[in-house]
């Protein structure tokens, strides 16, 4: 009864604002705002325009005054008025966070008039940047900024051993400029300053309400990533262990399972690139040899079955999953080493097994680059397809 009330609201919302409607909205960042567009199609339907991004927006409850949207398939939510104006505010909520209660607000107006903007002195600014994320002068992490520069307008992604930072986007004036995206399960803003030359680079990142860090870069056109395979693992035989949402549990030695080669996708619903890494998989699982199953192992944020599986049934609603997913436990190292002990934990999210129809580990694969990324995508795929193959052989 609950969800068709929420649907008659929506219904009706659809049909009283069917004309499109747009508007620019700053979202609240510490001392920066991430700005972003929020459209109403000629349905009554919002989206987010993220950059180059359309993150799509669902109905999650109408209270009062008030409707809350909830954003791609992560536990998030967009809150504002139900007749918005040609002005008003709003919040951006995670219920993931460790504080749900709390969110960042935002404001939204009408007038989209672009500012008036400086001309770019540095229009050499595409190309890789190496850089080293610090803490008190400690290296925490490293990456690569791949910039692309179109007059004042900049856009990209960070590229790590783990993963990517998704669509970037922004602009640079002068020395300065900045980079930021908000996907639905992430909002960060990152500061640039170049140096004169063009060469170097000094920043911030900032996240959430008060996170911060520093990072520094140099360009360097040759920079690569380390292999996101590793070998520790191959050889080993694979076992795990999960559970679907009637509670009952699943291990290799399933009838699903056996004599046959597995993809096994370790995510978390919570996770940005586990949500490209899925649309990837869906892709590719229309084309794999009929004898290759996916199977998805999925680390929840909380430790509590209800929510683990709502997650999972959103994820595979929304993105059309054609695999099964399973419950394996809590987002963290000591789950993962539990539920899937030949691997030694997982070092990120996502990452990838490949296992042989003998129930050998032949590969496995941390982190994923994605469709921001362009070339490693594209090259992933090729490494992917080979997989396939190799786990095929008889």
């Amino acid at each position: 009864m609950r969800r068709s009330l929420i649907a008659l609201t929506f219904m009706s919302l659809s049909a009283g604002n069917a004309q499109i409607a747009e508007w620019k909205c700053k979202l609240a960042i510490q001392d920066e705002f991430i700005s972003f567009r929020l459209l109403r199609n000629e349905n009554g339907e919002f989206q987010i325009l993220n950059g180059t991004e359309t993150v799509q927006m669902e109905l999650r409850k109408s209270k009062g005054d008030s409707l809350e949207f909830a954003l791609s398939v992560f536990d998030a939510s967009l809150i504002f008025p139900t007749n918005p104006g040609k002005e008003f505010n709003g919040w951006y909520r995670k219920g993931d966070a460790k504080n749900p209660g709390t969110g960042l607000r935002f404001s939204a107006q009408s007038e989209l008039k672009e500012e008036a903007k400086k001309q770019n002195g540095l229009s050499e600014l595409s190309g890789k940047w190496p850089i080293k994320f610090l803490d008190n002068n400690k290296v925490q992490d490293k990456g690569i900024l791949v910039l692309k520069q179109e007059g004042n307008k900049l856009s990209g992604t960070i590229m790590t051993e783990t993963g990517d930072y998704r669509f970037l986007n922004g602009e640079v004036n002068g020395n300065n400029g900045y980079l930021q995206t908000f996907d639905g399960g992430h909002a960060y803003y990152f500061r640039l300053k170049f140096s004169e030359s063009g060469k170097d680079l000094n920043g911030e990142f900032l996240y959430s309400g008060s996170g911060k860090q520093v990072f520094r870069g140099t360009r360097d056109e040759t920079a690569q990533l380390a292999e996101g395979f590793a070998d520790v693992a191959a050889g080993k035989k694979i076992s795990f262990s999960a559970k679907d949402e009637s509670g009952r549990t699943f291990t290799q030695s399933d009838r699903e399972f056996s004599n046959r080669p597995l993809v096994i996708q370790v995510l978390g619903t919570w996770c940005p690139n586990c949500l490209d890494e899925t649309r990837f998989l869906v892709e590719e699982y229309g084309l794999k040899n009929q004898s290759v199953e996916f199977i998805g192992l999925a680390f929840e944020r909380k430790d509590e079955a209800a929510y683990a599986f709502d997650r999972i049934a959103t994820v595979k609603r929304k993105l059309n999953v054609p695999y099964p997913i399973y419950w394996a436990g809590k987002a963290n190292k000591d789950s993962a080493s539990k539920a899937i002990p030949a691997i030694g934990g997982v070092k990120a999210f996502p990452t990838t097994i490949f296992v042989n129809r003998k129930g050998d580990i032949q590969k496995v694969h941390s982190g994923f680059s994605g469709p921001a990324t362009g070339e490693p995508y594209e090259h992933w795929r090729t490494e992917f397809r080979e997989m396939l193959r190799e786990i095929s052989k008889d």
